[in-house]
């Protein structure tokens, strides 16, 4: 609908933003949600289950947008869904996570930087000429996954670690973004939680179990997120054209081309 196509602040009239690019995927993102707390709540009194995102629930682009725009989809959408889902939990049992195949963030790894530098507090600019080697550079390149596919068991998960987002620590509350990383396979997972979700070890458990034995089910990548997949537009035949595009791009600049569990399935 054509109210679905914009965001207006209320009382503000000719102001609008249009909703496209970045808003577009994060308004795809609020709609699934919203669909999910829905599925959520037909769960049976008694029950354990597991809502489970595709991707991160750090609504990363919002900084950019006027906040009558944060304020539309994080605020009243978002974050609002993950509220129904949490107050779900009276009589029933309801984890909420998102999961992230293959992720590139590091982290982790910036907390071990810090810990190797050798100045108190640690400040680049103050200590470290452009053209001079740091200690931390013994860190440099590498990624989360890297590090925990080192130390982590098939099936284990690494300690709880807090987003450090700008948006996070604004904006979510109750709903402050945690998360592990988990191995799956020859595979490092990154499962991100709300704040009620890691503080509760019950439901810690049941997100840790069931994103786990999705991944079993489904080779490697949760089993219910492949079926949603398969419900897009964009066909096989289409996806395996593009990765081919990529893989052709990296083979020419002599690039790496290692894949995902995700990506081995939904072509």
């Amino acid at each position: 609908e054509d109210e679905d196509l914009v965001i207006t602040p209320t009382g503000a009239k000719g102001r609008e933003q249009p909703v496209e690019g970045t808003l577009l995927g994060i308004k795809r993102t609020v709609e699934e949600c919203r669909q999910l707390a829905r599925l959520a709540a037909e769960q049976p009194p008694g029950s354990s289950s597991l809502a489970l995102l595709d991707g991160t629930l750090i609504l990363w682009g919002l900084e950019a947008y006027p906040e009558f725009v944060t304020g539309a989809l994080l605020d009243k959408g978002f974050l609002s869904c993950l509220e129904d889902v949490r107050k779900l939990n009276h009589d029933k049992k309801v984890a909420l996570g998102s999961y992230i195949s293959f992720p590139r963030s590091t982290d982790v790894v910036n907390v071990l930087r810090v810990a190797i530098c050798p100045h108190e507090p640690a400040d680049c600019d103050r200590y470290c000429p452009p053209d001079k080697a740091k200690d931390c550079d013994a860190v440099a390149g590498v990624r989360d996954r890297e590090l925990f596919l080192n130390l982590l068991s098939q099936g284990e998960r690494s300690a709880l670690f807090i987003s450090p987002s700008k948006i996070v620590r604004e904006h979510y509350g109750v709903n402050h973004v945690y998360f592990f990383y988990l191995r799956v396979d020859d595979e490092i997972a990154r499962v991100e939680i709300p704040r009620w979700v890691a503080e509760d070890e019950g439901l810690l458990n049941l997100a840790h179990a069931l994103v786990l034995d999705q991944c079993r089910r489904g080779q490697g990548y949760p089993v219910a997120l492949s079926e949603a997949h398969e419900q897009a537009v964009v066909t096989a035949a289409n996806k395996e054209y593009f990765w081919q595009l990529v893989e052709s791009l990296c083979l020419e600049e002599k690039m790496p081309t290692l894949t995902s569990a995700k990506r081995l399935f939904i072509i």
